[in-house]
């Protein structure tokens, strides 16, 4: 049995979800999707 604080069960749940992210981007990027441009976003932004 392995026992561990709540932090730091909490900080590897957060890096397990942020390389499974990763992951999903990757594949996307794969798959020939570009995302969206710096200047798309801004546009967006300052519409708000």
């Amino acid at each position: 049995m392995v026992v561990m604080s709540m932090a730091t069960w909490e900080l590897q749940q957060a890096r397990a979800e942020l390389h499974q992210l990763l992951d999903e981007d990757e594949a996307d990027v794969r798959k020939g999707d570009r995302g969206v441009t710096v200047g798309a976003v801004r546009k967006l932004l300052e519409r708000r």
